[in-house]
C-alpha cells in the first residue's frame, strides 16, 4: 500500500505562519483585514482559487497577494508550524511497514524545508508540491506528479491522506481512495460531502485505520 500524505492541517499545524502571511499581504495591498478564524478556512486550498473564487479578486491582484505572501513565508512563516501531537510517531512506524509521501499545493521548496526544519523529511519516498510559477498548483495535478514520481502502476491500493476537500477531490479525480482528518482546517460536514472514505478524528485513530487496511 501507499500512503500521500497532505502537509498544511495534517502533518502540520500551519496556521501561525499562513495567518501572518496573508495579514502582510492584506496590508500591504490596503486591503481590509480578515479575521484570524476567517483566514484558517483559506489554509489548504490554492490561494489563486481563494483570491479569484471566493473574494473575487482579479488574477492579476490575486498573483501579487501570493507574492507579497510568500515575501513573509519564505522570511519567517515556514518557521511558524509545528507537527501535530504524535505524527512523528506515526510516519515512523507507518513508512517502515508501507511506501509514503508528500502531497501537498505547497510550494514544493517550502515543503521539503519545513519537513526537514521538523526531522520528518527522511520518512517519505518522495515530497511533491506546487511549483512556484503556478503551472502545478492544483491537487490533482500535485498528485499525478507524486504518482508518476514514484512510479505507481495500480491505483487500487493507493490512499490520499488530508485535511480538506481537495484532497479529497483530487484522490477521487486520480483514481484513489481518501482519508480525511479532522484535526486540521476542514470540518467533517466539508470531508463527508466530497465522499471522503473515511474520516478520522485523531492522529492515533488515523494509525489504527491505516494499519487496518
Amino acid at each position: 500500500m501507499i500512503f500521500l500524505f497532505d502537509l498544511d492541517g495534517t502533518i502540520v499545524d500551519s496556521a501561525e505562519g499562513i495567518i501572518n502571511g496573508l495579514t502582510y499581504a492584506f496590508e500591504k495591498s490596503g486591503d481590509e483585514i480578515p479575521n484570524n478564524e476567517t483566514i484558517r478556512k483559506y489554509i489548504g486550498p490554492p490561494f489563486m482559487d481563494t483570491f479569484t473564487r471566493e473574494l473575487g479578486f482579479s488574477e492579476k491582484k490575486s498573483r501579487y497577494l501570493i507574492e507579497v505572501f510568500r515575501e513573509y513565508y519564505v522570511e519567517n512563516g515556514k518557521y511558524e508550524s509545528e507537527p501535530y501531537t504524535g505524527m512523528k510517531d506515526l510516519l515512523e512506524e507507518v513508512s517502515s511497514k508501507y511506501k509514503i509521501a508528500v502531497a501537498t499545493s505547497k510550494p514544493e521548496v517550502q515543503a521539503r524545508e519545513i519537513l526537514k526544519n521538523h526531522g520528518l523529511y527522511d520518512y517519505f519516498e518522495f515530497v511533491g508540491g506546487a511549483t512556484l510559477d503556478n503551472s502545478r498548483i492544483k491537487k490533482h495535478d500535485v498528485i499525478e506528479y507524486v504518482l508518476d514520481n514514484l512510479n505507481v502502476g495500480s491505483r487500487e491500493n493507493t490512499y490520499m491522506i488530508g485535511d480538506r476537500y481537495p484532497d479529497i477531490l483530487g484522490a477521487s479525480k486520480s483514481g484513489l481512495k481518501s482519508i480525511g482528518v479532522l484535526w486540521g482546517y476542514g470540518t467533517y460536514d466539508e470531508l463527508e460531502s466530497y465522499n471522503a472514505n473515511y474520516i478520522e478524528e485523531s492522529v492515533e485513530n488515523l494509525k489504527d485505520r491505516i494499519f487496518s487496511l
